[in-house]
């Protein structure tokens, strides 16, 4: 603060606050949560006063964010999308460090998956500087799922080449190193061409 005359006093919130000699000043103001209003009141030695009132908000509540990191995946890229709200405003998203783009409250963005073993982590701050962060682990396989039959024998070992039978039980086991997503079996009669589809 500066003024010809000199500084009377400063006033904040209506409490008095020490002036250093070269015009400068510093208090803490205490804020409850939601609106909050600053107002400052410098007085010279004449009674002359100014007055400037700042409107603070203070936001203690994280931003939501909503993502989807796949658990697996067999190609070297993934995508990580997710949708934010904040009611005071998004600053930033990150995934791993990068920032990306948001609009109209969505994101997407490809990450590398060099290893077995990659760790995503999702930094979402608002305006405030509150942060909310969604980590996962995506696991690289590229491995095919084995089928054998139900005994561990060969799967084409339970299967006949011909049969008289209206109907036949396939059986069998099928393993993944990541799990499975699901699975179908189809057959194909050579005669007329039709293709069974199960379940």
């Amino acid at each position: 603060v500066d003024d010809a005359e000199g500084i009377d006093k400063v006033i904040i919130n209506g409490d008095e606050v020490p002036v250093n000699p070269d015009g400068s000043f510093s208090t803490d103001v205490d804020l409850t949560p939601g609106d909050n209003e600053i107002k400052v009141e410098v007085i010279d030695k004449s009674g002359n006063k100014t007055e400037i009132t700042e409107p603070v908000i203070c936001d203690k509540t994280k931003p939501e964010a909503s993502v989807t990191i796949p658990d697996s995946t067999n190609q070297e890229k993934v995508t990580v999308s997710g949708t934010v709200s904040d009611a005071n405003g998004i600053a930033s998203v990150t995934v791993n460090g990068n920032t990306v783009e948001v609009k109209d409250g969505k994101f997407s963005t490809k990450v590398n998956v060099p290893s077995k073993d990659t760790a995503i982590t999702v930094v979402v701050a608002d305006n405030a500087g509150n942060t909310t962060v969604v980590e996962k682990t995506v696991k690289y396989d590229t491995t095919a799922p084995s089928i054998s039959g139900s005994d561990g024998s060969s799967f084409g070992e339970s299967i006949p080449d011909v049969t008289n039978k209206d109907s036949i039980t396939v059986s069998g086991k099928v393993s993944a190193p990541e799990g499975l997503q699901g699975y179908s079996v189809s057959f194909t009669n050579t005669l007329s061409g039709a293709v069974y589809t199960a379940p």
